[in-house]
């Protein structure tokens, strides 16, 4: 069968790509090796802002703050469309970085980002169950969020209204080419043919590509996160400290993480993850010791260099791109990731530099 475009994975990023490209009037076709939105889009926290985001080069907050400007209307057209709520809020983002002081205040000032420095009975105001509160800590108020797993469900939903042709539980096993020019996909089932291939697969991309001349370095980093049962509005706010985060959502779930484990494919969750999760949850907010731990899981980030991502055409095979790398951004990038590839694809000037973005672009 032969489409404008095929997009490999149903990840938040890939659908969002076929939903910008859809509504400039391709034919898409997207094929996810099992169902959309359920490998590391539905596993990671959904916080709409990169981590200690000074610590990441400026072309990375350039695309944060693109993506950011667009998340609550597509949240409020997905709600409209499909009737199911992303959950997107505005619950402020604290961030305990005692020796980053200056380097986060010198980033607020040169992006005009809305980061305050508080003293320890201010950041006490702000969340009073957190142990410990730092002499002086970084509030940004205007940090969102969203509940990725409703997000994707609201992504996928929408696809299927749009007819955009989905095939899942299908595994991408080669690239289509000849002479420099791409043809389409093979999976394990059929041939997809198309003059445009989007690689979109997560950490799986590497992968996908690593036979072709110049395959971009992508590599899964997993991630393990636990899941605390509380009254709804118990913690306040989502904060950072000790390169661990804690999210509460509205319903009262917090969600504690997350692990660094460069450890391939291996997606299987481990007791002494939970361990140490569990116990430096605890020693920051005590009052968690009182509610039970509900779900445990891991997922697999697509680590790049410098965090990076990989948006663009491939050097040498006409027709074959990649839209990749968000490394543990892949929310708060997603939105802004597929606008930018999408203006790619059908040669509009992006609303950012994209040179940092392309194929062998220098990473860090």
């Amino acid at each position: 069968m032969h489409q404008d475009i095929v997009i490999v994975g149903g990840g938040i990023i890939g659908m969002l790509t076929a939903r910008e490209l859809y509504s400039s009037g391709m034919k898409i076709t997207l094929i996810d090796k099992q169902e959309p939105g359920k490998e590391a889009s539905w596993a990671g926290g959904g916080i709409l802002s990169p981590l200690f985001p000074w610590r990441y080069l400026d072309c990375v907050t350039e695309l944060a703050s693109d993506s950011q400007k667009r998340f609550s209307e597509t949240c409020q057209e997905l709600k409209e469309d499909t009737g199911i709520d992303s959950q997107y809020i505005k619950s402020g983002m604290l961030m305990v970085a005692p020796d980053e002081m200056s380097e986060a205040q010198n980033w607020a000032l040169q992006h005009n980002k809305n980061l305050k420095t508080i003293d320890e009975n201010m950041f006490h105001k702000i969340e009073p169950l957190k142990s410990n509160p730092p002499e002086k800590g970084l509030w940004m108020p205007d940090v969102a969020q969203v509940r990725n797993p409703e997000f994707g469900k609201a992504l996928f939903a929408d696809l299927r209204k749009k007819n955009i042709r989905i095939f899942s539980k299908n595994s991408v096993t080669k690239i289509l080419h000849d002479k420099g020019i791409c043809k389409g996909v093979i999976t394990k089932e059929e041939k997809f043919f198309s003059k445009k291939v989007i690689i979109c697969a997560g950490c799986w991309s590497g992968s996908i590509l690593e036979s072709l001349p110049y395959p971009p370095k992508i590599y899964p980093i997993k991630g393990q996160m636990i899941l605390f049962k509380t009254p709804p509005g118990l913690i306040r706010t989502i904060c950072l400290d000790s390169h661990k985060y804690i999210i509460p959502r509205k319903d009262g779930h917090v969600l504690y993480g997350s692990t660094m484990e460069d450890v391939g494919f291996n997606k299987i969750i481990t007791k002494s993850a939970f361990q140490e999760l569990y116990s430096i949850a605890i020693d920051q907010f005590p009052i968690l010791r009182n509610y039970p731990v509900i779900k445990h899981w891991a997922g697999l980030r697509p680590a790049s260099p410098a965090g990076v991502p990989y948006i663009s055409s491939h050097p040498k095979i006409e027709g074959l791109f990649v839209n990749s790398g968000q490394f543990r951004n892949g929310v708060v990038l997603s939105v802004g990731s597929a606008r930018l590839m999408s203006d790619i694809i059908l040669g509009k000037t992006p609303s950012i530099d994209h040179a940092p973005f392309n194929w062998n672009a220098p990473r860090g």
